[in-house]
């Protein structure tokens, strides 16, 4: 993340190894060897670009690919591992397997703000020629929705051609630099909104359920928030039951192959 957010920061300008060394030892990187070992195994993984090759000092961009999956690696550390840090094997199997359910859910934001925009912009036409008829505060509204679904299907094609090795040309530096931190975020509260929902969800659902057998009234609620302390405890352990299981998921469908296209003969 050090080279994502520094280069927002620098508006989109390549950020200097001096930039990082701060924030690469906060993420455990100990030494300029370290630093810069880790930094060469980023650039290997495509997640980014050293754009001064050669015998001068390197100069990091970074990709969208990085910002992905650096989105779905922060994601699963804060909801499954509390902000520890899994194994480098654990982290590839978590990334490599997201990287679908980030796609498709990528897709529908996508064409769901490009079908809201398309509708809005056709709803302001309408408005402009009928403007006597029509409150200013609702044409205001309907621009500003516009405008703000627009920039959410920008954002969400970004996720889309990072993961389909698409190219993005023609942008200006510091707006690039702005959107790959936007990738960022964005795929990060797809995997968190996944991974942290099964959690809220049980709770809620189990209390709707409560509610339904003992009743309502006050005295009642004291007998249901008292049953909630043990579902807090069977949540938690819950959330802890979630990492194994994630991980053996994740590892087995790395193991599907070409065979799996006889699925139509089953």
């Amino acid at each position: 993340m050090c080279v994502i957010f520094r280069h927002g920061r620098l508006l989109g300008k390549p950020v200097p190894v001096y930039d990082l060394v701060n924030c690469m030892r906060e993420w455990g990187y100990r030494g300029m060897r370290n630093i810069y070992a880790g930094l060469n195994a980023a650039v290997q993984d495509g997640y980014i670009i050293n754009v001064n090759s050669g015998n001068e000092r390197p100069l990091y961009v970074p990709t969208l690919l990085g910002a992905v999956d650096a989105g779905i690696y922060m994601a699963v550390v804060n909801t499954l591992y509390g902000g520890a840090t899994p194994s480098p094997e654990t982290a590839r199997i978590f990334i490599s397997t997201m990287r679908g359910v980030v796609f498709w859910a990528a897709v529908r934001e996508f064409f769901f703000s490009v079908a809201v925009s398309t509708v809005l912009r056709r709803l302001g036409a309408i408005i402009a020629r009928n403007a006597r008829n029509v409150p200013l505060e609702f044409y205001l509204r309907v621009a500003d929705e516009h405008d703000f679904h627009s920039g959410n299907a920008i954002d969400y094609s970004m996720i889309i051609k990072a993961l389909t090795e698409g190219e993005v040309k023609g942008l200006p530096k510091d707006l690039l630099a702005n959107l790959i931190v936007d990738t960022y975020h964005n795929t990060y509260y797809i995997v968190y909104k996944i991974l942290s929902y099964g959690i809220v969800s049980l709770k809620r659902e189990v209390e709707d359920y409560l509610h339904k057998l003992v009743g309502e009234g006050q005295e009642k609620q004291s007998l249901i928030n008292e049953l909630m302390k043990t579902l807090d405890e069977i949540a938690e352990r819950a959330k802890r039951a979630t990492i194994p299981l994630a991980y053996r998921f994740a590892r087995s469908q790395l193991t599907v192959t070409n065979s799996a296209t006889t699925v139509d003969a089953i």
